[in-house]
């Protein structure tokens, strides 16, 4: 979920209403909650709490940074998504619309298997992954290379 919302951020208003500084704090402070909360639950013979776990991590540990209600939306689908019972099955894909590529948590014993996996991986991930249109892909890149001109004309 981190790594997606880092690279939805790239989309400017497109990623998100108001660009949001999300970083590895965020990311570790979730971790560690998921963590205390796992042993928490293993020490009592008690379930794990998916609501508690989406709540601490989309509405507490990065939704304390969020201002914008759509923004806050979309940052809880995206818990309510990914963090889940079901990401644990074997073969969990994290895309079900895509057909170039399936990203999924490969179930190998071998570190040349996961090595593999990785190089299969596309160089440029397709905007619906972040859960945009096709086009934003285009604004982005438009965005890059005006960018890049600038500072070309300026040097």
């Amino acid at each position: 979920m981190h790594s997606v919302v880092q690279e939805r951020r790239k989309f400017g208003a497109l990623g998100f209403c108001i660009p949001y500084e999300f970083n590895n704090s965020d990311m570790e402070a979730s971790l560690l909650f998921i963590e205390k909360h796992m042993n928490s639950c293993a020490a009592l013979g008690l379930p794990l709490s998916w609501k508690a776990v989406v709540y601490m991590t989309c509405d507490v540990q990065y939704g304390g940074k969020i201002t914008d209600d759509l923004d806050r939306e979309l940052f809880i689908e995206y818990g309510k998504l990914w963090l889940q019972e079901p990401i644990f099955t074997p073969n969990y894909t994290f895309n079900t619309l895509l057909s170039d590529f399936v990203y999924m948590i490969p179930d190998y014993n071998e570190h040349s298997k996961f090595v593999e996996y990785i190089s299969t991986m596309p160089e440029k991930d397709h905007p619906l992954i972040f859960g945009l249109n096709g086009n934003a892909d285009l604004t982005y890149r438009l965005k890059e290379s005006m960018e890049m001109i600038v500072v070309l004309v300026e040097t």
